[in-house]
């Protein structure tokens, strides 16, 4: 299936499984997969009206969503004025936890199920589009299909009618 992506849907994929490794999971999750498709600088996202703002709030939001936060910045602030640094703090519980194992560095991070879904729904939207590939509006399209529509300020019926007007 893979052949059929176009260069831009490769690199959100490979984004997918670069910020999963980064978040230190284990699978590439429809997470990374939304987070490598807004690293996309294609005229895709523009045309949906995202801007660089809107991109990066919702790619905080996401990241947030992985790593915690424990402490909102007051908390961080008030703790800090007692000496203690937060961050160093979940730093050394993450490294210290049991059972935990060592980021992923190098090598295969392998697809959870809910992504191999979006995979093959972006093949699916591509199909019903008679499109001969797939890009980065199937991805979105098939991810708009999940629970990460709410990550979005825009619908499913939206992007499809912005990719059909791009023919």
């Amino acid at each position: 299936m893979f052949e059929q992506f176009t260069k831009a849907a490769r690199a959100c994929v490979v984004a997918a499984q670069a910020e999963a490794r980064e978040l230190d999971d284990h699978h590439i999750q429809t997470d990374h997969l939304l987070l490598g498709i807004l690293q996309d600088r294609g005229p895709l996202l523009p045309s949906l009206g995202f801007d660089r703002a809107m991109t990066r709030e919702i790619t905080d939001r996401i990241r947030k969503r992985h790593h915690g936060p424990a402490f909102d910045e007051a908390d961080s602030a008030a703790l800090r004025l007692i000496g203690i640094d937060v961050d160093e703090v979940m730093r050394s519980v993450a490294e210290n936890l049991p059972g935990r194992s060592p980021k992923i560095r190098d090598g295969h991070i392998p697809f959870d199920k809910e992504t191999k879904r979006v995979l093959e729904g972006a093949l699916h939207e591509a199909l019903r589009l008679g499109h001969k590939y797939i890009g980065t509006e199937h991805l979105l399209l098939a991810l708009l299909k999940t629970e990460h529509a709410e990550d979005l300020p825009i619908g499913y019926d939206r992007v499809r009618a912005v990719v059909t007007q791009a023919g």
